[in-house]
């Protein structure tokens, strides 16, 4: 038992001193490092985007409940440029809309033929700087707005007229040209090809086509007009009541002879205002609309001449962007603005849409969009 237990410490012993005296390894410490600096990302040159609302171009109506709407679309955007149109339609006298139809190019005009007619230009296609344009396109419709069919031609067309889905009138040349002086042109093929008619314009010194427009196939009007001066301008005014085959003269104002000296004024039309616009029916109730002017109407064809609405569009203030009469009593204006801007707030001092059951001696707010 002595020699096991002696043994034993002998060998706990031996065991202490190999733990004791084994030699110790130090490993080195690895050297730190030091992470490269980041740049700061560069900053954004592009102003922040912001929201643009829809702004109406045009309204023309079919009767008093129905109508067609164009309009530059709602978007957000770093530069205030919302590419592309919208069409919407009411069927409530313009109180509610919805969307028929949207498109990648702009929309400039809208006018209507028939029961569900309706011819849409666009703006952009063909253009050059300044508006001069060697193309037109249409949107067509027959059926309400519910299916549209895109129609091109080589000829530049502005101020379109249309009597049916086929056959329209309307100005060739450049639209936005400053010139005077566009040819009278009519389509029978749905605006494919345009044919030169007669211009009676030509029979006034000084003056040239400005705006046509048709109330069915027989009865039309032409505007001719001169250079403006401030807010005059020369005009002379010619009906048809046979399709374009014979014009006479309604009435003019502000012109001058070839020698230079004032021409008694035919009827009774205002020399303030310029680039006019007309809407007529075929008994010969119309209203014109004028930049920097009023709005006026006539009930014998364009004969005499008289203001009306002077509490919603007056010369300087606001314009009326379109103007669409549907019977003799009723109509629609639509504005680029309230007259009043008296507490105006943002969401009722853009543009509105007026109708009138009573020939325009008084007028209701239909819809508003914010300016």
């Amino acid at each position: 038992m002595a020699r096991h237990r002696q043994f034993g410490i002998v060998a706990t012993l031996a065991a202490a001193c190999l733990a004791a005296c084994a030699p110790t390894t130090t490993y080195p410490r690895p050297t730190p490092t030091t992470s490269p600096s980041l740049s700061p990302a560069p900053t954004s040159t592009l102003p922040p985007a912001t929201s643009t609302p829809a702004y109406p171009i045009s309204a023309a109506f079919w009767d008093a409940q129905h109508g067609l709407l164009i309009l530059t679309p709602g978007c957000m955007s770093s530069d205030n440029t919302c590419p592309g149109g919208v069409i919407e339609r009411t069927d409530d006298a313009g109180k509610t809309w919805h969307q028929v139809d949207r498109t990648s190019a702009s929309l400039s005009a809208i006018a209507l033929s028939g029961n569900g007619g309706a011819w849409v230009s666009e703006s952009g296609s063909g253009c050059g700087a300044g508006g001069n344009c060697t193309a037109s396109t249409f949107l067509l419709t027959s059926d309400g707005g519910t299916t549209w069919a895109d129609v091109s031609s080589r000829t530049p067309v502005d101020s379109v007229a249309p009597v049916s889905a086929t056959t329209a009138w309307a100005l060739a040349g450049s639209p936005g040209s400053p010139d005077v002086g566009t040819a009278l042109v009519r389509t029978a093929d749905g605006g494919r090809t345009w044919q030169p008619h007669v211009d009676p314009c030509s029979r006034v010194s000084g003056v040239g086509p400005a705006t046509v427009s048709f109330a069915g196939p027989a009865h039309g009007w032409l505007v001719c007009s001169g250079v403006p001066a401030t807010d005059m301008q020369p005009k002379a005014l010619f009906s048809t009541h046979d399709g374009g085959t014979t014009w006479q003269l309604q009435s003019d104002t502000c012109l001058g002879s070839v020698t230079g000296q004032p021409v008694r004024s035919v009827g009774r039309l205002s020399c303030v205002g310029n680039t006019e616009e007309m809407s007529a029916l075929p008994d010969g109730h119309g209203w014109m609309w004028m930049n920097r002017g009023s709005l006026s109407t006539t009930t014998n064809g364009g004969v005499t001449w008289s203001a009306i609405a002077a509490n919603i569009v007056t010369d300087d203030i606001n314009d009326a962007l379109s103007v669409s009469l549907v019977s003799d009593a009723d109509g629609f204006l639509l504005i680029s603005r309230p007259e009043s801007q008296t507490g105006c707030t943002p969401l009722n001092c853009g543009p509105q849409l007026l109708s009138t059951n009573n020939g325009g001696r008084t007028w209701t707010i239909m819809s508003i969009w914010s300016p």
